[in-house]
């Protein structure tokens, strides 16, 4: 004669269901509060963009020391991808039909200028570099940091690469231009040139 235990486990899958979810609300909890801080924290160091920026060293230094466990899932990725657009969509300006045609020429000739060098700057970093040109290209892309990382993002990208690269661009244009154009005011000032007003210069 075979005698069969029967066990209950339901209580058991309950109490294991509840303490996942227990779990996973204290992750994303967690995830909120370190947004906040180091994007608050770059906020305050005026970085470029340096919400953005300290928000993701704070959750990326989270994930490398295994202290968030929280993985990106597609309902979160929507939402935050709808949210980008509506804050591009609030920068629009509204133009009327005139101004489009006065600005027809220079969109055209700038539109083709920016995919010819970002093709062929992107070329060129994927040849010294060890980046594929799918992240070499969006990397070269003369675009705002936080839409290039949700593209990237998008098409399965390495995004940290591409923020990091773009933040050097940023960097080195904020540290290089105004140099540069202080040097070519002074020599337009000594050539006799019209002293116009800029900024910092009256």
């Amino acid at each position: 004669m075979q005698i069969t235990y029967h066990f209950n486990t339901v209580g058991k899958d309950n109490t294991v269901e509840k303490d996942r979810f227990t779990m996973d609300v204290l992750q994303f909890i967690l995830f909120i509060a370190l947004s906040v801080i180091g994007g608050t924290i770059g906020q305050k160091l005026r970085l470029p963009v340096g919400t953005i920026i300290g928000a993701m060293f704070a959750v990326g230094l989270a994930k490398t020391f295994h202290l968030l466990t929280l993985e990106t899932t597609v309902p979160m990725a929507f939402l935050l991808q709808v949210m980008l657009g509506l804050m591009v969509g609030l920068t629009f300006m509204k133009l009327s039909v005139a101004q489009l045609r006065q600005l027809a020429t220079s969109l055209v000739a700038i539109t083709f200028s920016v995919f010819f060098i970002t093709l062929v700057s992107g070329f060129i970093l994927a040849k010294v570099s060890s980046f594929d040109q799918s992240v070499s290209i969006l990397s070269a892309a003369p675009g705002g940091m936080i839409e290039m990382a949700t593209i990237a993002k998008t098409l399965s990208l390495h995004a940290p690469v591409v923020i990091m690269l773009h933040l050097i661009r940023v960097l080195s244009v904020m540290t290089i231009f105004p140099i540069l154009l202080d040097y070519l005011y002074r020599k337009e000032v000594q050539k006799g040139g019209k002293q116009y007003e800029t900024l910092g210069h009256h």
